[in-house]
C-alpha cells in the first residue's frame, strides 16, 4: 500500500506545517510502520519550532538534552518577540483605533490608519516589523490563532 502513498513526493513541496496534518491522516491507515511513521514525525517537527510536539513523539523515551536545550532557546525568543509585541498590541486594542481600522477599508484609508497612529500614539514601522516576526514566530511553534491575529493587523495596517 506504500507504493501508491504520494505522501512522500508531495511533501517537499508542502510547508512543513502542512505535512504534518498529512502524516496524522496516514498514521491510522498503517500504511507505514509506527516505528518509521514516528521517524517521519521527527524529522519534520524537528525543522520547526514545535518543540512540545517533538518531544511527544518519544513517549516514554529520554528526551534528547538537545531538544530541552532548544525548548529553552524557543521559550527565551518566544518571551523576547513578545515584550516588544506588547506595546503595538496595546495600540491596536485602544477604541480608536479599533474604530478607525473598522471604518477604513481602502488603501487611502490604511495610510490613514498608520498616520493616525504614527501622529497620536507613537507608532513606528519597527513595530510593525515586530508584529510580522511574533506572528511568523509563532506559526512557527504551531500556534496559528496568535499568528493569523497578528498577521491580520499588520495586513490591515499595510493592505
Amino acid at each position: 500500500m506504500a507504493e501508491y502513498d504520494l505522501t512522500k513526493r508531495m511533501a517537499p513541496f508542502f510547508d512543513l506545517h502542512l505535512i504534518i496534518p498529512l502524516l496524522e491522516f496516514i498514521e491510522p491507515r498503517k500504511i507505514y510502520d509506527d516505528a518509521s511513521l514516528v521517524e517521519m514525525h521527527r524529522h519534520v517537527l524537528m525543522k520547526t519550532n514545535m518543540i512540545d510536539s517533538l518531544t511527544e513523539t518519544y513517549q516514554g523515551a529520554p528526551i534528547p538534552k538537545e531538544l530541552e536545550t532548544k525548548r529553552a532557546e524557543v521559550l527565551k525568543e518566544r518571551d523576547i518577540l513578545k515584550t516588544k509585541v506588547d506595546p503595538v498590541i496595546e495600540i491596536l486594542e485602544l477604541d480608536d483605533v479599533k474604530e478607525l481600522m473598522e471604518n477604513t477599508r481602502d488603501r487611502d484609508g490604511n495610510n490613514k490608519i498608520l498616520e493616525f497612529l504614527q501622529q497620536n500614539h507613537h507608532f513606528t514601522i519597527d513595530m510593525v516589523d515586530a508584529l510580522f516576526k511574533y506572528a511568523k514566530f509563532m506559526y512557527e511553534c504551531g500556534n496559528y490563532t496568535a499568528a493569523s491575529v497578528s498577521s491580520i493587523q499588520a495586513y490591515i495596517l499595510f493592505h
